[in-house]
């Protein structure tokens, strides 16, 4: 299982009195900003380390997010 504040980069406190599917919208744009976090972190970094190698993990991990909590909300329609 992937560590939620590394998926969204905040505590799951944010959302957890929210109603849910408000939570879930909170959870994808939160998914998003991680991802712009990575991709901003990875551009400086050199392509061949390990370094880079984790942040490109840790973004495909948050757009997996993303996608999983828009599916979710998809549903609730």
């Amino acid at each position: 299982m992937k560590d939620t504040e590394l998926l969204y980069r905040c505590k799951p406190i944010v959302w957890s009195e929210l109603p849910y599917k408000d939570a879930l919208g909170l959870r994808v744009t939160k998914a998003i900003e991680a991802m712009d976090y990575y991709r901003e972190r990875s551009n400086s970094m050199n392509k061949l380390s390990d370094a880079y190698a984790e942040m490109v993990a840790k973004y495909t991990d948050s757009r997996n997010a993303r996608d999983w909590n828009t599916k979710l909300i998809e549903e609730l329609r």
